[in-house]
């Protein structure tokens, strides 16, 4: 057996090779290894980093990761989402990695980019569109003071690279659940308005309906088919 430390937040980059946030003492960084070989090896570190995480509050930063994950709708790219507990600030960064001599269970990162940032609130969400063209993220807005514990709903246009936002309500309305589903086309995105209702979206084409209701606290979104 293998001993692979002090970790969490396991993904997989491929049908053979694993990878993790390994933590011990002052040392954070994604590792991966190959099923039933060698030990675990660093592909990612917070100090590669760094370069890309801003620190627009002046504050001194504390960061850490939160979790990694790749999806097959967009090889090649790993999405890394990095917490500042200092600023409670969540970072999503895209890294462009391979995966070399599975026998060794080596990989590499090449290039990589910050896509977005927005308040960390613990229910966030972050997840691709079924076609791997929108990457969407729940936190709070940073952009005014007023509202500042509103959840919003970012969408990356990985395409683009433009982000939107969309206001989803106060988010001490939500009890769980999903606060947005995509149609299994990835064509249509339902969010979830907490006591107001629901807005359903066709982001590749700018269209946007909301879907008023009464009589109760929206906890959740689902398709049920396409």
């Amino acid at each position: 057996s293998l001993s692979l430390g002090i970790g969490y937040a396991p993904f997989w980059l491929d049908g053979k090779t694993y990878a993790f946030v390994y933590t011990q003492e002052n040392t954070q960084e994604i590792r991966s290894g190959v099923v039933g070989e060698l030990l675990p090896q660093p592909i990612l570190t917070l100090d590669d980093l760094l370069p890309y995480l801003p620190n627009e509050s002046g504050q001194h930063p504390h960061y850490r990761f939160s979790y990694a994950f790749v999806e097959p709708s967009v090889p090649g790219k790993l999405f890394v989402a990095v917490l500042d507990t200092t600023s409670q600030t969540i970072y999503v960064l895209a890294v462009d990695y391979t995966v070399g001599d599975a026998a060794h269970g080596d990989a590499a990162h090449g290039d990589i980019a910050l896509l977005m940032q927005a308040g960390y609130h613990s229910g966030g969400m972050l997840s691709l569109s079924p076609d791997g063209h929108w990457l969407l993220m729940t936190g709070f807005a940073q952009d005014d003071p007023a509202t500042p514990y509103v959840t919003t709903l970012f969408m990356h246009d990985l395409r683009t690279g433009v982000t939107r936002s969309l206001r989803m309500g106060d988010v001490y309305n939500f009890v769980g659940g999903s606060e947005f589903d995509w149609s299994a086309d990835g064509k249509w995105l339902a969010v979830m308005l907490g006591t107001e209702g629901f807005v359903l979206s066709v982001p590749d084409e700018d269209y946007i309906q909301f879907v008023p209701y009464t009589g109760g606290l929206c906890a959740a979104v689902s398709w049920i088919d396409k």
